[in-house]
């Protein structure tokens, strides 16, 4: 994964060149902005970092279901079988029938509310 940093106005910018998209074959890039060089510099390194360590994913694309999916994967080792079932059973009966396609950067209080 690639970065360059550039000045904008009073600001720093780092534009980072994220993975293709496996479907589209797309190009995609990430910008992170910091008031100094520094900061920004730090900040594209953690990005990368995470990028890296499989911890981003992007929520333009993500839906609800994807997200839920992903932290029920990310927490599994942390719960108890029990409680891991419960909150599988949950979100596969009553969340994603109802949001589960829903964009996660598009979701709003109204789409909770229809939840509830």
């Amino acid at each position: 994964m690639r970065g360059h940093i550039e000045k904008r106005g009073k600001t720093w910018s780092a534009v980072i060149d994220m993975p293709r998209d496996p479907v589209t074959g797309k190009r995609h890039q990430k910008r992170i902005t910091a008031p100094t060089k520094r900061e920004t510099e730090a900040k594209m390194v953690e990005f990368i970092a995470s990028v890296q360590q499989g911890g981003f994913t992007d929520p333009g694309r993500l839906t609800v279901r994807e997200y839920l999916e992903q932290w029920l994967r990310t927490v599994e080792s942390t719960l108890r079988p029990s409680t891991y079932r419960r909150y599988a059973d949950l979100m596969r009966k009553h969340v994603v029938p109802i949001i589960g396609n829903v964009q996660l950067a598009k979701l709003t209080p109204l789409h909770i509310q229809k939840l509830y």
